[in-house]
């Protein structure tokens, strides 16, 4: 074996079982490990005969101890064990299928490019796509402007914050943020008749857009900054706690939250506590993941809450079209490659779906998936393709809260309504 190895390298293959991957880390000084990698639950760090480090981690995202693998884990990973020793290109295709998570801007887009490096055999890591927040995630982004927009956003808070009024803002911005501009001043008091509540908000959001409008190069200052005791967002949080008379605040975490919300008495009270906590907690840490599908969204309905003092959803915008459009999106992926892996032809499923109102048509995901995939087959890349089958309809990232369609419980009786099996292959092998 190497005396030296090179950090992001893969392990010898015998040094990893079924549904796990490793990755060296370019030393064998356990000390010069980032904080999340020693720190992190879901991660091993072990080390080869020459003390070389690395970092094993699973396929199956966070479902990473065996006594949590289903059935379908174990069929996956016992196909991956009879395969014999699998070439570093199917390593790096399978590592990325498993970073895929379903809440991430990027999907569809993302789907797309593993099931050409899938059908094609081909992995370029410079061309790989921002994935989710698992392990072999790519850095391109699929929405590469969003900083800009995010930019704007804060440019029209500044703006209002100074007084400016809408019909300054929209010929001072460009054309396209008019909707915006005009949306947000219908929300808001003029700046005159700001109560200091809402004012500490704005100013409280506003900390964290340098991370949202340049990116998150440091997330330990951001944490710091952001949602830590002694940062810019806690000097804001304790002006918001004095003047309502609340509890701690800063990075709250949303159990504690509804604890503390079952205990206040008064409504008007309780609801200024979920509108602040909202903006100072860990939900909005969430909410305000840069490669969230959501993340735009999340910041608009915040913004309505603070304009109009309610915990209302904004009225006149339409609401659940992101979970609907996943939700048609994994239905016809999903029924895409099973039917691939059950060598049904492709005409002859769109021909028996023609006789079939799902309210929707699956036709482009099913054309993405025989298109990528083409028809040539052999063990392993059946196994991807199963890979692939199981992270779309399962994807254990925030479990039991899944992302996957098996989470999207109208999708599954719309296909059991009509007779379409979304597992026949996987039934096929248990």
């Amino acid at each position: 074996m190497r005396i030296m190895v090179k950090k992001e390298e893969l392990v010898p293959y015998e040094l990893v079982s079924p549904g796990f991957e490793a990755i060296y880390q370019g030393t064998k000084d356990k000390s010069a490990l980032d904080d999340w990698i020693i720190n992190d639950d879901d991660l091993f760090i072990e080390s080869d005969t020459s003390g070389n480090l690395y970092m094993k981690y699973s396929f199956w995202t966070l479902s990473y101890k065996p006594d949590q693998w289903t059935n379908e884990i174990k069929v996956l990973n016992k196909i991956q064990e009879s395969l014999g020793e699998l070439d570093d290109t199917t390593r790096y295709i399978r590592s990325a299928i498993g970073s895929l998570v379903l809440c991430d801007q990027g999907i569809p887009t993302t789907i797309d490019q593993l099931l050409d490096f899938i059908g094609s055999k081909y992995y370029d890591e410079k061309r790989l796509f921002h994935l989710g927040c698992w392990m072999t995630s790519g850095k391109r982004s699929t929405q590469p402007d969003w900083q800009r927009s995010m930019a704007y956003i804060e440019k029209v808070l500044v703006n209002f914050l100074k007084g400016m009024s809408i019909t300054d803002q929209i010929k001072q911005l460009d054309s396209f943020m008019e909707g915006f501009i005009r949306r947000f001043y219908s929300w808001f008091p003029s700046r005159g008749n700001l109560d200091k509540l809402q004012e500490l908000l704005l100013n409280r959001i506003l900390v964290s857009f340098p991370y949202l409008t340049h990116g998150i190069d440091d997330s330990k200052k951001m944490m710091k900054d952001v949602f830590e005791i002694g940062g810019k967002g806690w000097i804001i949080d304790e002006q918001i706690r004095i003047l309502e008379d609340l509890p701690p605040i800063t990075g709250i975490k949303w159990n504690e939250v509804r604890k503390i919300l079952k205990t206040i008495i008064d409504p008007q009270k309780k609801h200024k506590f979920l509108m602040v906590c909202s903006v100072s907690g860990d939900y909005y840490l969430s909410g305000l993941s840069t490669c969230h599908h959501n993340l735009f969204r999340f910041l608009e309905s915040i913004l309505y809450k603070i304009g109009t003092r309610t915990n209302n959803q904004i009225t006149n915008r339409i609401h659940g079209t992101e979970r609907k459009r996943l939700g048609n999106l994994l239905f016809g992926y999903v029924l895409g490659l099973n039917s691939w892996l059950m060598k049904k032809p492709i005409d002859i499923l769109l021909l028996d779906l023609g006789y079939l109102n799902l309210g929707f048509n699956p036709r482009n995901e099913i054309l993405r998936v025989y298109a990528y995939l083409a028809d040539n087959r052999n063990p392993i890349k059946e196994w991807l393709v199963g890979s692939m089958w199981h992270q779309l309809m399962f994807n254990e990232v925030n479990i039991p809260r899944t992302p996957g369609l098996i989470n999207h419980k109208n999708m599954l009786e719309l296909a059991k309504n009509h007779n379409l099996n979304l597992f026949e292959w996987m039934e096929s092998l248990t």
